[in-house]
């Protein structure tokens, strides 16, 4: 095994305002009788990177003293020293790495027990690896037992993402059918209210529209600012009887004739019916003798 450097362990701690320094030797211990390499910022480089890189000494990178220590349970544990352990994702074996400080740093740079683990597992099986557990300064966190258990819970996670995509889709589809339904509804009564002013014609009606509109917004713009200026006067938040904004900005577009929904045929269409229905329940409600038919 290649022991190339004599590391000098600097873990700074702080205890009130003063910084203590920690200084030491140390052998890390590791799973297999392997190189441990150590560089910084590991997960910026692929593998083929890494070892194109270590070809022609353009990456700076160094060499830790190593033993073997087979069996993770075995690793040290306790302040400061801390342990990873990392799976393959190809044939779900391991590798761990152990007796590493908390923080340390070389004269180059500093490590962590989780980047030491996965990027040496990914040098020893040529392929990705995943940390499965770290721990040694606290209580130990199993992140996967196995590869089983690694691609049952990136199945779940994938199932949740798939339900939350169609959540979402679901709720901006409800949210767009509650604007066009509202934006219809608007519609529907400045249409009712022209008619009922006798205008009759579609250029007529549209004219009518327009003005009502522009009444209708600038009655809006007036309680948006009292609104806003009661809520200034107030600790406790007021409730909006209704989205004001929404209606100022909606009917300054039918003001101004730039509504979508008015030169839309099928919009038209659904408007006429909708007209036809709130007449058919207005002169329902005006039928005295609706509930006696047919034997008034």
């Amino acid at each position: 095994m290649r022991n190339t450097l004599a590391l000098v362990l600097m873990v700074f701690g702080i205890v009130g305002c003063a910084s203590v320094l920690f200084t030491g030797n140390f052998i890390a211990e590791v799973s297999d009788e392997v190189d441990v390499l150590a560089m910084s910022y590991p997960e910026q480089y692929s593998l083929q990177d890494i070892e194109s890189l270590k070809s022609s000494k353009d990456l700076e990178y160094e060499y830790l003293e190593s033993r073997v220590v087979k069996n993770v349970n075995d690793l040290k544990t306790g302040e400061p020293w801390t342990f990873a352990e990392a799976m393959n994702l190809k044939t779900g074996k391991k590798f761990h790495i152990g007796n590493i400080p908390f923080g340390f740093q070389t004269k180059k740079y500093k490590y962590s027990a989780v980047e030491l683990a996965r990027l040496n597992c990914e040098l020893l099986y040529q392929s990705e690896c995943v940390i499965s557990l770290k721990g040694g300064d606290g209580p130990t966190q199993i992140i996967y037992r196995n590869l089983e258990d690694y691609e049952l819970r990136q199945a779940q996670n994938k199932r949740t993402k798939e339900i939350n995509r169609q959540t979402k889709i679901a709720t901006r589809k409800r949210e767009e059918e509650e604007t066009k339904r509202r934006k219809q509804n608007i519609i529907i009564g400045l249409t009712q209210r022209c008619e009922e002013y006798g205008f009759s014609g579609e250029s007529n009606i549209n004219a009518c529209i327009q003005r009502e509109a522009q009444h209708d917004k600038e009655l809006a713009l007036q309680r948006l600012e009292l609104q806003r200026s009661y809520a200034q006067n107030v600790t406790e938040p007021v409730q909006e009887e209704e989205d004001l904004p929404f209606l100022v900005k909606f009917l300054g577009d039918v003001a101004i004739g730039v509504a979508e929904n008015l030169a839309d045929p099928a919009f038209q269409r659904d408007m006429q019916q909708q007209r036809q229905i709130n007449e058919l329940k207005a002169n329902q409600k005006n039928d005295i003798f609706r509930n006696c038919r047919p034997n008034c």
